[in-house]
């Protein structure tokens, strides 16, 4: 037996198995912001409310943190909902001109094509 095969044997042998046991919280949260427009072709400046929601989750082993889980899922959810407002956008045409910005032909297509 070479000496990588032993190791593996010995590495396999000495495995335990633990059972984990919990439960999961989720959560869910809602927000939104105002988006500023400024349009590259016409030079408008518009504004728009987005709003998305997030969801979170977060794990309690062995049922000892119960509030612990909660408040990681909340955090975790807000956490996603804060990129997905900062990040994200609507595809609003500009009100003078009619046309929308790039980033928001993006979302178009990322949205309805993919």
């Amino acid at each position: 037996m070479s000496v990588s095969t032993q190791r593996h044997a010995q590495y396999t042998r000495s495995l335990v198995f633990v059972p984990v046991f919990g439960s999961s919280h989720g959560a869910t949260v809602h927000g939104a912001i105002v988006k500023r427009v400024q349009r590259e072709q016409c030079g408008a400046r518009y504004v728009y409310q987005m709003e998305r929601s997030a969801q979170g989750s977060g794990l309690n082993p062995y049922l000892l943190d119960e509030r612990g889980a909660a408040w990681r899922a909340k955090v975790r959810a807000r956490s996603k909902l804060d990129q997905r407002l900062e990040k994200d956008c609507e595809v609003v045409p500009c009100p003078e001109c009619g046309f929308v910005s790039a980033e928001m032909v993006k979302e178009a297509r990322r949205r309805y094509l993919a």
